[in-house]
């Protein structure tokens, strides 16, 4: 698109998030230097964040959340719902990567 338009390009938040999509961060960067060898002025910033800046309760199912703080916690004390939330949570935890 730089190229075509004449214009210097700024990629925004340039990530992969999540173990499944690691590999496309090579992909990204070799792209950008591909563009640049063809004389396209590129740059990127990273996202500066690795969870979201959210509040680690984002890691479980919002059906698990629904109702507020004290229902929430209410089931992850619970020993039929605790187990599940916490395979839940550290799914996502894989999914995502650390």
């Amino acid at each position: 698109m730089g190229r075509m338009a004449e214009v210097p390009v700024q990629v925004s938040h340039l990530k992969a998030q999540g173990r499944r999509n690691y590999w496309k961060a090579d992909a990204a960067l070799a792209a950008i230097e591909s563009a640049r060898a063809a004389g396209v002025d590129v740059h990127f910033d990273r996202y500066p964040y690795v969870a979201y800046s959210t509040g680690l309760s984002n890691l479980f199912p919002a059906s698990a959340r629904a109702g507020g703080t004290e229902r929430f916690l209410a089931r992850l004390a619970d020993p039929e719902t605790g187990p599940t939330l916490e395979r839940a949570c550290r799914d996502k935890v894989a999914l995502l990567g650390s």
